[in-house]
């Protein structure tokens, strides 16, 4: 069974051979590599084309695009998966790094049980600690779904291996400008669609939570825009698809999250322009979501309360909250 495994590539010279280096050594080799250049303009690619001589028997299955410029890993992403050819589909970051044994596990989990996706726990590694997430994930994709829009479960498409029919069949696939909430905004509609779901218990994916260049990374500021474009692609989903209430109340609680990045870092006139199109939430919305941090929760209650100069002041007492949350 072929697996493809797409990887966008921008500027990570300092990580990219050990990513490609634990891709290239995985012990499945049912595989196609496609590597999808973003306008690097740093030794990212030559360090690629290097170790491709150095895996000669790899090197038939890897597939290489390229862009003259930076288009965001969206964009890159979307490339690598139109020319996809393999049965399931799985997303890999050139910052981060996965064990030898990724591929095998995911794949015997899908033919085992036949699933649409198949899920596994991952290793957030900063400068010098590593940290075992483990997900437990809802083997109901209706509750997978709601887990996703609330951030229970978190939305990398890099530990979900997909089966290829479900981004063709239905048009799923990342929207060019969305570069943040890219993954969000392709598996919220993957887990629409998904039949049925398998989990493996163990880590398999190391994510980079140590470079400072990462989309994830960059300011909150840059996070706004996207979270309000998110929120309107879910809302436009959801109003040509059938959903039940949990669903459309998980999409609530995404908006709550939302409203407090507004708040917290968004100038007053992104607050006049994005504030009314998430939707002043619910007081009990507010004191039930399950993810957001403290201190978004005391600054979207404030405006829930319509006690504007708390939710102001909230923003400077974000280091105390942190602290303490």
């Amino acid at each position: 069974m072929l697996v493809s495994i797409i990887i966008p590539v921008y500027n990570s010279e300092k990580y990219v051979e050990r990513c490609v280096k634990s891709l290239f050594e995985q012990k499945y080799q049912d595989i196609e590599f496609i590597f999808v250049d973003d306008g690097s303009t740093d030794n990212s690619m030559n360090i690629l084309n290097r170790l491709l001589d150095e895996y000669p028997a790899v090197k038939e299955r890897v597939v290489i695009l390229s862009h003259a410029e930076n288009k965001g890993c969206a964009m890159a992403r979307l490339e690598g998966m139109k020319h996809a050819t393999g049965e399931y589909l799985i997303q890999v970051d050139s910052d981060d790094y996965v064990t030898p044994d990724y591929i095998e596990k995911l794949v015997t989990s899908a033919q085992k049980y036949g699933s649409d996706v198949v899920v596994c726990d991952y290793f957030y590694f900063h400068d010098n600690r590593i940290d075992r997430k483990v997900l437990n994930p809802s083997a109901d994709p209706h509750e997978f779904l709601i887990q996703v829009l609330t951030g229970t479960i978190h939305n990398g498409l890099w530990n979900k291996l997909v089966r290829h029919n479900i981004f063709k069949d239905h048009d799923i696939y990342p929207i060019p400008g969305i570069n943040m909430y890219d993954d969000k905004s392709v598996i919220f509609r993957v887990m629409y669609y998904a039949k049925r779901i398998s989990y493996v218990g163990r880590p398999l994916y190391y994510y980079n939570k140590s470079n400072p260049h990462s989309v994830s990374a960059q300011d909150k500021i840059t996070e706004i825009v996207p979270a309000v474009r998110f929120s309107k692609l879910a809302d436009e989903f959801f109003a040509e698809h059938t959903a039940d209430e949990q669903v459309h109340e998980a999409l609530n609680l995404f908006k709550v999250s939302a409203t407090g990045l507004l708040l917290l870092y968004g100038s007053r006139e992104d607050k006049k322009r994005y504030l009314p199109e998430l939707r002043r939430p619910t007081l009990r919305q507010v004191l039930k979501h399950p993810t957001i941090p403290f201190y978004y929760k005391i600054a979207v209650l404030f405006y829930v309360l319509h006690i504007p100069f708390v939710t102001s002041a909230a923003r400077y007492l974000m280091p105390l909250f942190r602290k303490h949350s």
